[in-house]
């Protein structure tokens, strides 16, 4: 009996110890697991707090204290896809910034799909990080055109891996709302934007260049049974309510950038033109479908527009310095101009010229903190309108803080 009973203790302990050593190898992986998944997250963070002045004849009130931009952002990532979540948050509003799922193929990883919100693939500018922003704004043309940046949709990427000999290359095309990151579309059609471009470092990356070509292709439908074209002077035109208020946009950009002895040295071009349909208050793209303060549908106005920006900026690396000069135009109605506009029937402020001349410094304490001045001085064309009669007295000096992590 005594045997029987040290067997069933040995056993018993045996089984205890098994038991123990399995559970703690189960907590082990799951423990692994569990770092493993922290690894992959990234998060964020940008906040720019300002304070601006502004000409006397500014619509703006002449001074204010505001956060031009509060973000977080946060990201999941494995070997073949990306989760991206981003809001902001203001004392105008909360909202989503970014949203988006980013999947890669797993064999060249060559082609990848970007479903969600997301920075509309046109030009540089707008897909140029807010946090390395060297002006105080992006070019009055890319806020009016693609306001936010950002819209809902869907695109396909095509970029070889760095073994491949066409690594230089980089294609993106894809279908969106055209209402931006915070509006529902209120019509069925869809805008295509492809962009494809070029990036080479020659020198022993001294010298490092870009170029490419973008297209927008797309519209809202027509509010009324009347929309208006340019001939000679806006000219009604009947159609069914659902005719195309067309949006066709064609652009160039290109950059340069140099290290030599003085620091880095980069220069940023982009020109944009096309057709841009509009109110007869606005050519910016709208979010919702067009409305009078009463709620009453208005009819589009489409106008051909160009701009574009040109800026220079120069770091000097060990004082922490950066210097920034920038010129931006938007034309909304390159046929139309001067005195005509307020003579012709349907013209106004929405076809006037702006010319935007900046200059500042940023300061870099770190990698965290930076410091912007910066003095735009805002040139409008003279019109027949009375508030337009002269170029309106509207400079911005911006005082910036910014953090970002």
């Amino acid at each position: 009996m005594k045997k029987v009973l040290l067997i069933l203790v040995i056993v018993c302990a045996a089984n205890i110890a098994f038991s123990q050593s399995h559970d703690s190898l189960k907590l082990v992986q799951e423990s692994t697991n569990v770092l493993d998944a922290i690894k992959r997250i990234k998060i964020q963070g940008l906040l720019q707090t300002q304070f601006q002045t502004f000409g006397p004849d500014a619509e703006e009130i002449n001074n204010r204290v505001t956060l031009r931009r509060a973000r977080l952002k946060v990201s999941y990532s494995n070997a073949i896809s990306q989760f991206v979540f981003q809001f902001h948050v203001t004392e105008k509003n909360v909202g989503a910034d970014e949203i988006y799922i980013l999947l890669t193929e797993p064999w060249t990883k060559t082609v990848s799909l970007t479903a969600g919100i997301f920075n509309r693939p046109f030009g540089n500018e707008i897909a140029y990080s807010s946090t390395l922003l060297e002006s105080d704004e992006r070019a009055r043309v890319i806020k009016t055109l693609f306001p936010d940046e950002k819209d809902l949709g869907a695109m396909i990427s095509f970029h070889p891996r760095q073994s491949s000999p066409f690594n230089f290359l980089w294609l993106d095309a894809g279908v969106f709302n055209g209402t931006g990151p915070s509006h529902e579309d209120f019509d069925k059609r869809k805008n295509f934007i492809g962009h494809i471009y070029t990036k080479k470092s020659i020198l022993a990356n001294q010298i490092n260049l870009g170029l490419g070509i973008s297209w927008y292709k797309g519209g809202f439908s027509n509010q009324r049974r009347t929309h208006f074209e340019w001939n000679n002077g806006f000219v009604p035109l009947l159609n069914d309510s659902l005719a195309l208020s067309q949006q066709d946009l064609k652009g160039l950009d290109a950059q340069v950038s140099v290290k030599w002895v003085w620091g880095l040295t980069k220069l940023r071009f982009e020109y944009i033109s096309g057709k841009q349909a509009g109110t007869s208050f606005s050519s910016k793209t709208p979010g919702t479908a067009p409305a009078d303060k009463k709620g009453i549908p208005l009819p589009s106005f489409i106008r051909n527009c160009e701009g574009g920006y040109a800026i220079l900026i120069h770091e000097i690396t060990k004082a922490k310095l950066q210097l920034v000069f920038k010129y931006d135009w938007y034309d909304p109605n390159i046929r139309l101009s001067g005195a005509a506009i307020g003579q012709l029937d349907y013209t106004g402020a929405a076809d006037i010229l702006y010319r935007n001349y900046g200059m500042g410094v940023n300061y870099l304490f770190n990698n965290n903190l930076r410091f912007l001045a910066y003095y735009n001085v805002v040139k409008n064309e003279k019109t027949s309108l009375s508030w337009f009669a002269t170029d309106l007295k509207d400079n911005t000096i911006t005082l910036r803080l910014q953090y970002a992590f």
